[in-house]
């Protein structure tokens, strides 16, 4: 018996198309209970080489993670900013889910050919930040423990800062440390720089306030600086904004460009609720 490719491709199953229990139920039940859930859907992760093969003897299991029904996304939840979480809403039935890591499995494959998708369809840009949402959660680098203790102090500011404003139009963060691995000892400090990416949107937004007398994005970095002069044992050189676009491979590959993790502070808000000028 081998996997109709053909089949399963005019279905429409591929990596992040998604199922529940009214469009595959032969699916669903050979889901472990602890993870069923009749008002939620299931993700695909596999990558479409393996859900697709057609050999189950090859490739005998599909990976899956479950979202859950929930009210509203959280700005923390978004865009993969959370290695624990995603939120996301489906543009087609306008229904919030909340994928959870701890909702991972695998099942098999041997009826997805004979199941269909269910209406939960994710955009190209949704599809990219699930895969790299994925990813990040094995690529992620470890900062030092002395860097986390010293800029320990920061978190209820930051997170006060990055709730609000500029700060929720930021996707992620990442440093740029001179010492990303070494506990350094307190006569010694770590050198960092400071990178919030925008979506093009957003980038643009801040480039037309350039000109302005006050915009509000160096207001953002400026506040930034001001809490880590606070810092002892950290010396921040430089904090900028980039485009999403303009982070290159040379920058992702560099092991002292370290993605922050900081999944106690809310980021990441829908570019709209900053069109309007802050009062």
């Amino acid at each position: 018996m081998s996997f109709n490719k053909i089949k399963a491709l005019e279905i429409g199953w591929d990596q992040c198309t998604a199922f529940n229990v009214d469009s595959a139920p032969e699916l669903y039940q050979a889901i472990k209970a602890e993870h069923q859930d009749t008002n939620g859907v299931y993700l695909v992760l596999s990558h479409p080489c393996s859900l697709l093969h057609p050999s189950y003897n090859v490739e005998e299991n599909l990976e899956y993670i479950l979202g859950h029904v929930v009210n509203e996304c959280l700005a923390n939840n978004m865009y993969g900013k959370n290695p624990r979480l995603f939120d996301i809403t489906c543009s087609s039935t306008n229904v919030t889910y909340r994928f959870n890591q701890n909702y991972r499995g695998f099942i098999s494959r041997k009826k997805l050919d004979e199941s269909n998708v269910c209406s939960f369809v994710l955009s190209e840009t949704n599809r990219t930040d699930i895969k790299r949402w994925m990813s990040n959660r094995y690529i992620a680098s470890a900062l030092p423990d002395k860097f986390d203790l010293r800029t320990g102090s920061l978190r209820n500011k930051l997170k006060t800062l990055y709730s609000k404003e500029v700060g929720k139009l930021c996707r992620s963060v990442y440093l740029l440390i001179d010492e990303p691995t070494k506990d350094l000892d307190d006569a010694n400090s770590y050198n960092i720089s400071i990178f919030y990416t925008l979506s093009n949107t957003s980038y643009d937004l801040m480039c037309n306030e350039e000109d302005s007398d006050v915009s509000r994005f160096e207001v953002f970095l400026n506040k930034v600086s001001e809490l880590f002069k606070k810092v002892n044992g950290i010396e921040l050189n430089k904090t900028a904004f980039i485009s999403e676009s303009n982070l290159t491979l040379e920058q992702l590959n560099n092991s002292k460009f370290i993605k922050w993790n900081l999944d106690y502070i809310s980021l990441g808000k829908v570019d709209s609720e900053l069109a309007e000028p802050i009062q």
